[in-house]
């Protein structure tokens, strides 16, 4: 009798155990099967007029092979010495933004039409934000950040990075341009002036720094702005000028650009982080004073030449921020 009360017992455990771990197996594969989102179709968020709403596609992780990166050697410039940042890539990583891109740029609205400025601010969360993307600028920061404890040289390092990243001269003439997220930027070695401003825009965000994005609706232009003193923010705003396209002196937003000359327009300001100060800009605005004040003599000149002492200067200069413009 005692034989059969212990088997008796050891059955009713065996069937309660075998309950237990069925129901483990089974209630994460039905949860996952009945709660995961569908990622390729939009879904409907509140706009910001009354009744107006967004069609968005919602971003997620994904897992991409890590295994075996691609290295870029990043260029930088900090007052004339040159150094090289070794940054790992990952193509599979590229060819999910790619496949996503294409969704970033549509904000369709049910209700009324979204103004422009509304449309620029949601597609910039949208390229700023990206999880994926974003965990990868994050660690060029970091790097940025171990490079140098001066939290100013950190702002400096990263402007002078993304300006010295090739412009994609060709891209920025067709007629049909596919956007780059900023990671890609890194990617791919390359970027306009739309894809090099918020790849710098972010990195200084995680930085540490105000920033903001200017946007020219009527040159189609995009610079970036970071928080300064007051009196050398552009038009007023407390944001110094910081152009990506190629290597220029912050502050300086007097560039002529192809196609339409100097900038004219006042831009759209989209606030993109609310950090700190960069506000030993007065080496900069200083050095920009000089600059330009040898042009103006170079330009005056019949032959372009400088005395010994200005093109001295002229020369340290163009090395200090790796200028490659001849005076202009």
């Amino acid at each position: 009798m005692e034989l059969y009360n212990l088997l008796a017992k050891l059955a009713a455990f065996a069937v309660i155990l075998f309950i237990l771990l069925l129901g483990l197996w089974a209630i994460p594969n039905y949860l996952s099967s009945t709660v995961k989102p569908d990622y390729s179709k939009p879904v409907e968020t509140p706009g910001p007029i009354n009744g107006s709403k967004i069609l968005e596609y919602k971003d997620h992780e994904v897992d991409f092979d890590r295994s075996n990166p691609e290295f870029r050697s990043l260029q930088t410039i900090l007052r004339g010495q040159e150094y090289s940042l070794e940054y790992p890539v990952y193509s599979e990583l590229d060819s999910y933004l790619s496949n996503r891109s294409k969704d970033v740029f549509i904000v369709n609205s049910i209700g009324d039409p979204l103004p422009q400025e509304q449309t620029e601010k949601i597609v910039s969360k949208r390229l700023l934000d990206e999880p994926n993307s974003l965990e990868q600028l994050r660690f060029l920061a970091r790097t940025i950040q171990n490079f140098t404890s001066n939290k100013d040289d950190q702002a400096r390092i990263a402007i002078s990075l993304a300006q010295r990243i090739p412009y994609d001269s060709a891209k920025a003439s067709a007629a049909e341009k596919i956007r780059l997220y900023p990671y890609q930027v890194l990617y791919h070695s390359s970027g306009v002036c739309e894809e090099k401003g918020r790849l710098l825009a972010i990195l200084l965000r995680e930085l540490g720094f105000g920033s903001v994005i200017f946007s020219f609706e009527q040159e189609a232009h995009l610079a970036v702005g970071i928080k300064c003193p007051m009196q050398y923010g552009y038009r007023g705003t407390g944001y110094c000028f910081v152009e990506t396209t190629g290597p220029t002196i912050i502050t300086d937003d007097f560039s002529n650009y192809p196609g339409f000359g100097k900038l004219s327009s006042a831009p759209l300001i989209l606030p993109v982080s609310d950090g700190a100060s960069f506000n030993s800009v007065t080496e900069e605005a200083s050095d920009l004073v000089e600059w330009r004040r040898i042009a103006e003599i170079a330009s005056s000149s019949p032959d372009h030449s400088l005395v010994d002492s200005d093109y001295r200067k002229w020369l340290e200069l163009k090395n200090k921020y790796g200028l490659v413009s001849k005076s202009s």
